[in-house]
């Protein structure tokens, strides 16, 4: 940009030492970015977006993390993963597999509960289960970014929440928008409609 700026004022005939009066500090460049005016992307007076103008950010964006309780196919899991899955079924006596699918019910309850004893116990074997357990819980979660805070999703999915995520259980999964969750199409309109409710959100 600086050059751009001499290049201009050579072309417009500015005397050598004027150039250096255009040589500006990065204090400079934020005074002159607070002063300018700009055109938020929904106001009337931008409705042909087309002048310059800046989207608001808004404040209580944050990142969440969740688990769905679905199944998932062995396909998207290695044999020695099965393997351990199904030496966990046989220890817990928690039904984990089913029909070639892994039960998301049952990993996050088997979880749940190991955590829970796991609690007061050792923490390096309390390290030790969550790094095993991460790559098969990475198959039934993901992240959004929403306009709540955490007190709201916190009793929204009150007694729900396992470790640092929320669990939308498989009663609230499916593909009505009354569902909180689509495997096809990610959060539905009822689980925006229940943030809503909470007379909290956006």
């Amino acid at each position: 940009m600086l050059e751009a700026l001499k290049d201009f004022g050579k072309f417009i005939g500015l005397e050598k030492s004027f150039e250096n009066e255009l040589k500006l500090t990065s204090a400079d460049n934020i005074k002159c970015w607070n002063g300018l005016k700009f055109e938020e992307s929904m106001s009337p007076h931008n409705k042909y977006n087309d002048v310059f103008h800046v989207d608001v950010i808004e404040e209580n964006q944050n990142s969440f993390s969740f688990f769905v309780e679905t199944e998932a196919p062995f396909e998207h899991f290695t044999e020695r993963v099965i393997d351990y899955i199904r030496k966990k079924q046989d220890e817990s006596g928690i039904r984990l597999i089913s029909n070639g699918n892994i039960l998301g019910a049952g990993i996050i309850g088997y979880y749940a509960m190991e955590l829970k004893k796991l609690k007061e116990g050792d923490f390096t074997a309390k390290k030790l289960f969550e790094r095993e357990m991460g790559s098969i819980l990475s198959k039934f979660m993901f992240s959004a970014v929403l306009n709540v805070n955490k007190e709201v999703l916190d009793i929204l999915f009150e007694n729900e929440e396992v470790g640092f995520f929320y669990v939308i259980r498989e009663g609230r999964v499916g593909e009505d928008q009354e569902k909180w969750y689509s495997l096809g199409r990610g959060l539905n309109r009822g689980f925006l409609d229940k943030l809503r409710g909470e007379d909290k959100i956006i």
